[in-house]
């Protein structure tokens, strides 16, 4: 494609050159018609000779115009197709990178997601550990209440033997009290009752 925009740019050159000399050509240009007399009579000179040979100035326009567009048409086509190309290959890049972020703004957000998840997944770990420690630490009160309950009511039973055991001790040591104390008023009875008799 390249060698079509050479072509053509090399053609407009030549072009612009012969057009230069044909224009510098011209303002010595004279156009005249030999008379009868073999003499030259002049018709038109520099520019004005176009408007006496306008027919072969509009051919030679035409010719110009049409090999112009028949080498600025490819080029222009050729040009108007790297515009597009170049225009595609940004959009694509514009459209590769925009792709790029939103893959990376993805794997963000799924990465922001997954650290979330995580923690909310530690969080639940933790509150269920919390909850199974709780649970346990109020079997473990639950046992000790029972323990001290049951160790309160054993000692409770054991003070309440313990004060039938001493009531009872108490009633034998104050039976066995009031036996000695009856036993001595009757021995010193009898030996009071035996003074007497040996007085007598």
């Amino acid at each position: 494609m390249k060698w079509r925009v050479m072509t053509g740019l090399a053609f407009l050159l030549v072009l612009s050159v012969v057009s230069f000399g044909v224009y510098a050509g011209m303002n010595d240009l004279i156009v005249g018609i030999l008379t009868e007399n073999d003499r030259l009579r002049v018709i038109a000179q520099g520019f004005t000779v176009v408007i006496h040979f306008w027919p072969v100035a509009l051919a030679g326009a035409v010719l110009g115009g049409v090999l112009t567009f028949m080498v600025c048409a490819p080029a222009f086509s050729t040009a108007q197709d790297a515009d597009h190309e170049n225009q595609c290959r940004y959009y694509r890049q514009q459209a590769e990178a925009a792709e790029l972020r939103a893959e990376s703004a993805e794997k963000v957000a799924h990465q922001r997601l997954q650290a979330q998840l995580q923690a909310a997944e530690k969080r639940e770990r933790e509150a269920s550990d919390a909850l199974d420690r709780a649970r346990q630490l109020q079997q473990d009160v639950a046992a000790k209440v029972r323990n001290i309950v049951a160790e309160t009511e054993r000692q409770r039973a054991a003070a309440a033997q313990e004060v039938e055991q001493n009531r009872t001790k108490a009633e034998d040591a104050e039976r066995r009290r009031r036996n000695a104390a009856a036993t001595a008023e009757r021995l010193r009875r009898k030996q009071k009752q035996e003074r007497q008799d040996r007085d007598l």
